[in-house]
């Protein structure tokens, strides 16, 4: 199942409209593609992700503003190598001007591109979206050379956006560590912040970006996230997912397996690494405090030492700890 035989990164848009271009009745559909795009990826592999579900806060008291419903955002790997950028946004009403919808706008990477994540993660986390169907169902989209970036505001310093969310040394390590987990293995991770809920995609991406940063270079290549859901629920090809404040509750049978970071609550669960040495989590924090630039070098080192190794290996936290002593030791700490 191919995305495209070029090199260039294609598009898709699906919304509710009176036609698709898999059906012909009205209903939610894709509406607009690239010429290239296969269409058995487009829907088996980016319908399911084209869902929007409003948060219960924003429903429960009838918000029509559609700018209080924060758009979710999600980034990942297909088994074959693409790269999936997307964001779905609510739309308070649809073309028949009666109901609520949303609009789904999705980029895909293709593999030979995919090495780009390593140093583009922030860009495509930042990613520009159309806001609408700029056209007739049916249209033909341009294959892009690039993904398209908002215009950022400044960017805050690592240390200054964990404070702002309140997450100090030993949370942002325990976040970490779950995450390189999750990526290894089925487990999944769950976030809430503490924040208003029209902000929650937004912080979601700061978080991300330097959660990122963080990441041997395995990692980032790896790496599935949403920016927001109304509920935690297991996805394929997503390790990370944040959710509405209040979603994630005690006693939740279809996530006690899994690591959940509460922030408005303070509470945590399988997230204790006991009292074993973090030599990763040390210099990550130590990285980010000091000099953020250290921890593309012992991205880098990491690499090359891993390379052609099994991939029980290259995902191995324990592997990693190991190279982040040897690291240590090499710059003469």
């Amino acid at each position: 199942m191919n995305t495209s035989s070029g090199s260039g990164i294609t598009q898709q848009m699906y919304t509710r409209e009176r036609r698709g271009i898999y059906r012909s009745a009205e209903g939610f559909d894709t509406v607009a593609k690239s010429e290239r795009l296969d269409n058995n990826f487009v829907k088996k592999v980016l319908h399911p992700f084209c869902v929007y579900d409003a948060p219960l806060e924003l429903t429960s008291r009838g918000e029509k503003d559609e700018s209080q419903f924060p758009p979710a955002l999600h980034l990942f790997h297909t088994e074959n190598g693409e790269t999936v950028i997307g964001r779905n946004r609510y739309l308070s009403t649809d073309f028949t001007g009666q109901r609520s919808a949303f609009f789904a706008h999705n980029y895909v990477v293709p593999a030979v591109r995919s090495e780009e994540i390593l140093q583009h993660y922030s860009d495509w986390l930042n990613a520009d979206f159309a806001a609408e169907l700029g056209g007739d169902p049916g249209t033909d989209l341009p294959e892009l050379n690039a993904i398209p970036v908002r215009n950022a505001e400044r960017r805050r310093k690592p240390l200054e956006i964990l404070q702002s969310l309140g997450i100090g040394e030993t949370l942002f390590k325990g976040m970490l560590q779950a995450l390189m987990t999750s990526v290894a293995g089925k487990k999944k991770v769950f976030i809430a912040l503490d924040v208003p809920i029209e902000e929650l995609s937004a912080r979601a991406v700061e978080l991300t970006e330097i959660l990122f940063h963080a990441l041997p270079y395995e990692f980032r290549r790896r790496l599935g996230v949403i920016t927001y859901a109304n509920e935690p629920k297991s996805r394929k090809y997503i390790d990370l997912t944040f959710v509405e404040k209040g979603s994630i509750r005690q006693g939740d049978r279809s996530i006690e397996k899994d690591f959940t970071f509460d922030l408005v609550s303070g509470r945590a669960s399988n997230v204790d690494f006991g009292e074993q040495r973090q030599p990763l989590a040390d210099l990550a924090w130590k990285s980010l405090t000091r000099n953020v630039s250290a921890l593309e070098d012992f991205g880098q080192f990491a690499d090359e030492m891993l390379r052609g190794e099994s991939t029980e290996r290259q995902t191995s936290l324990a592997v990693y700890n190991e190279l982040a002593v040897f690291y240590e030791i090499e710059q003469g700490n």
